[in-house]
């Protein structure tokens, strides 16, 4: 299942470009909702085609999934009903015309490439630094952005999946950790002549909403299946999720 939501707007960008420029420039932006999965043998990683039509474009990558800062008090940040959620970790790569993915840039925590980019990840609702970020001028192309969890090799986000730490890190379920899955919301924000998004290509990955399963605020059943009996502990300390 996949949910985009589309935004255009004429806005100055970033203070990143002159006034002459912002002009004819436009900013559109695109939020995608996906899930990671973790499995017996390896973690899902997510892979996006993006097509860069216009000369240059500034564009922006923009993670929101983490629902607690201190691991005691969690809040639903992406208003899904579910307290699944991950540590994320961006890849981008350039797609030369032989189908060779080059490693232009990756990102794990908030400003950890850069600290001027600090805060500006937090525009999507973030409570986190652990939700990536990323901003690049890219030219003309195509590339591919890998969203995966922490640890993410550029070999598991070429391969599109993860074999480190498969039992370990996100996902988690609220505070008890080793999730089956979890869910991100990614905003894709580009400036440029053109007016059309450069996301084309998907991976389809998003579970869906839980807030439609609530009953009187909690479901008994499992919507999406935990490993593990989870439904206590999440109740008690996560009384929005309404997956258990």
């Amino acid at each position: 299942m996949q949910q985009v939501i589309y935004g255009l707007t004429v806005l100055y960008f970033l203070g990143l470009i002159g006034v002459a420029q912002a002009q004819t420039q436009q900013i559109v932006s695109e939020v995608i909702r996906g899930s990671i999965f973790r499995y017996p043998t390896h973690v899902s990683v997510d892979q996006y085609t993006v097509r860069i039509t216009a000369a240059t474009a500034l564009v922006e990558f923009d993670i929101l999934s983490m629902e607690t800062t201190d691991n005691t008090t969690f809040s639903d940040v992406n208003g899904d009903c579910d307290s699944a959620f991950i540590d994320s970790h961006l890849y981008l790569f350039r797609q030369e015309t032989n189908g060779a993915l080059t490693l232009l840039a990756y990102n794990d925590d908030e400003a950890d490439d850069n600290s001027n980019y600090y805060g500006k990840g937090r525009r999507d609702g973030s409570l986190s630094t652990q939700d990536s970020y990323m901003i690049r001028r890219l030219a003309t192309g195509t590339y591919m952005l890998a969203v995966g969890r922490y640890p993410l090799s550029s070999t598991s986000a070429r391969a599109g999946k993860s074999t480190e730490s498969i039992n370990d890190f996100s996902p988690y379920a609220c505070q008890m950790g080793l999730a089956s899955y979890g869910n991100y919301q990614l905003t894709v924000r580009v400036q440029s002549t053109s007016s059309s998004g450069i996301v084309t290509k998907y991976p389809n990955s998003y579970v869906g909403s839980s807030c439609a399963s609530a009953i009187n605020g909690v479901t008994k059943q499992c919507t999406y299946e935990l490993p593990g009996n989870f439904a206590s502990s999440i109740r008690s300390v996560c009384s929005y999720d309404n997956t258990v």
